[in-house]
């Protein structure tokens, strides 16, 4: 029986590109802290790290090497399934563990995507997912068991977070009412699911005072980034002086963790969601409260009094409680609820995250026949 897992090389596949935000690059980096000579890679699906990807797995098949692949997303697990096959017909099935994470709902999935996943099933080894609700989904589907592994940030960004924003927020106290700047964030990718623009278009039938200043800070990047500059131009047009609205595009993980604490409101504008690290970051201010989309998953990871929810894509929805909280902000109502978290807010980390994964990996790899 393996005591650990130095002789087994692990490879994560992801169909997104490494980045510090990368949830499987981040565990992956996470691992090592628990086995420092374990054989780990991380492969994005382009064309170089695809080339060195096959490299390595021809090598690994002609040493007879034991193999765990863990993809996420769906190509990277197509790549998964294909290999799978590969290795039963080079009769390497004994060395070759298939592994697969599903970060998003069914609902994202067309029809003909939902069949391959569903093939898949037949030949990965094991799922797993990263909230309980997603896990009774998938089962449903798959009629396969899918075990439920809460993710997160890590406990250095968390307690980064926590004091930096501490600190901020007792020199924001000193400040007169008409001093005073709510200040609003929307980060994450600039893509359709993510609906970026539902925030402006929310923020255009905001119903608050004049004197009210607000500032919203939108980070990221993405393919929508020039249809929302349009919309954005068009926004300054209304000549609402008293919100003012920064596009940062791509910003480091410093420079984000520094945003995040001195962040008074989170939005969140998805249409589907499955856990939004995002959210867990924002939690981590005690002093930031929280507008998610109404989503069964998000609902199950995040309710607290410090977290409202709102009509799924309905922009009079989401207005409504931007200027609610706006409101509640310059009344001095809005620390009412600071410090407060959902009742299993602590497990979700990405460190216990890394070290459950890594004791599944090792027990795979003694069952596996």
């Amino acid at each position: 029986m393996a005591k650990n897992l130095t002789t087994t090389t692990i490879i994560f596949l992801s169909d997104s590109k490494k980045s510090p935000t990368n949830i499987p690059y981040r565990i992956k980096k996470s691992l090592i802290k628990f086995e420092k000579n374990l054989n780990i890679y991380f492969f994005s699906l382009n064309i170089k790290d695809f080339a060195k990807f096959v490299k390595i797995i021809s090598k690994l098949f002609l040493k007879n090497k034991k193999i765990i692949i863990h993809s996420h997303h769906l190509k990277s697990l197509t790549i998964n399934y294909f290999l799978k096959i590969i290795s039963f017909l080079l009769k390497k099935n004994k060395l070759l563990f298939s592994y697969h994470t599903f970060h998003c709902e069914l609902i994202r999935y067309s029809k003909f995507k939902k069949i391959l996943i569903y093939q898949a099933k037949f030949l990965i080894d094991k799922y797993c997912c990263v909230s309980s609700n997603l896990k009774v989904n998938w089962e449903d589907f798959l009629k396969k068991e899918v075990t439920f592994f809460p993710i997160g940030i890590t406990k250095k960004e968390k307690n980064f977070i926590y004091k930096k924003s501490i600190s901020k927020n007792k020199k924001g106290n000193f400040l007169k009412k008409n001093d005073k700047i709510l200040n609003i964030v929307w980060i994450g990718r600039f893509e359709k699911v993510k609906n970026p623009i539902l925030l402006l278009k929310a923020l255009k039938k905001l119903n608050i005072s004049k004197d009210h200043k607000v500032k919203v800070i939108f980070v990221g990047d993405g393919q929508l980034v020039p249809f929302f500059k349009k919309e954005l131009s068009i926004f300054y047009n209304l000549n609402l002086f008293n919100i003012e609205i920064n596009y940062m595009g791509l910003q480091e993980r410093e420079k984000v963790l520094n945003i995040i604490s001195s962040t008074n409101l989170y939005i969140n504008t998805s249409f589907s969601e499955s856990f939004c690290v995002a959210a867990n970051e924002f939690l981590n201010n005690p002093f930031c409260k929280l507008i998610m989309p109404d989503i069964e998953n998000i609902k199950e990871i995040y309710k607290c009094k410090r977290v409202e929810f709102y009509k799924v894509n309905n922009a009079i929805s989401l207005s409504k409680a931007i200027s609610k909280n706006i409101n509640n902000f310059f009344e001095n109502n809005f620390l009412k609820h600071a410090n407060t978290f959902p009742k299993k807010f602590d497990n979700y980390n990405l460190d216990a995250t890394a070290q459950n994964l890594y004791n599944d990996y090792l027990a795979t790899i003694n069952n596996y026949r």
